[in-house]
């Protein structure tokens, strides 16, 4: 629907969702970090959890944890991508194998916020100085790097949550006028339709 920012209520829809599955999983909020393929020519692009006072964000990206898979993540791709970006990011990413990485400021700290605590203190911010409570969850959830093709994504987890609430209770989040709870039965309905629908080639 074009809505920018969607990722925690989208997160939060799916995590329902899969409840309803019988697939356990939590919502984890924190860095990402993309790094597409060196002869791409593209820079580096950053999604930061701790920003400047002014900015609204709630955090940097949103994902699911969902084991085996160490991230299923389907909002990256609908972030504001340019057309040579968009080429390097699937629609949904998921995947079982990844690699542990190591975060630093530059990670977590939007440029902004970097300049704000420098002007302020005389000092630039170090990951020494970080809140207890996110190097806490950090050491519990360590940061981890996935390849796509080339393309390498960095996830630092910074929180971890879970959406309030039942999946028919959620408003949060409406696509083409339709609540989670109706997108869910959307997704049913297709799936009885696909099941009830003789193989190709058959006669009906």
């Amino acid at each position: 629907d074009g809505r920018a920012g969607a990722c925690i209520d989208a997160a939060g829809a799916l995590m329902r969702m899969l409840e309803r599955e019988g697939v356990w999983s939590c919502m984890v909020a924190g860095a990402t970090v993309v790094f597409f393929p060196s002869d791409s020519g593209l820079n580096p692009q950053y999604f930061w959890p701790l920003v400047h006072p002014d900015n609204p964000a709630k955090t940097g990206h949103m994902w699911l944890f969902a084991p085996p898979f160490k991230v299923v993540d389907i909002t990256l791709s609908r972030q504001p991508w340019n057309r040579r970006q968009s080429e390097h990011i699937p629609p949904v990413i998921w995947s079982e194998q990844w690699e542990p990485a190591r975060a630093d400021i530059g990670d977590l700290m939007e440029t902004e916020l970097v300049e704000l605590i420098y002007t302020t203190t005389g000092q630039a911010p170090t990951m020494a100085k970080i809140g207890p409570g996110l190097m806490r969850t950090m050491r519990k959830f360590p940061p981890f790097s996935i390849d796509i093709n080339g393309t390498q994504i960095k996830y630092v987890p910074t929180q971890v949550s879970a959406m309030d609430g039942t999946l028919e209770r959620m408003r949060n989040l409406c696509l083409r006028g339709r609540y989670p709870a109706e997108l869910y039965q959307r997704f049913l309905q297709g799936r009885a339709d696909r099941i009830a629908a003789p193989p190709q080639g058959q006669p009906q």
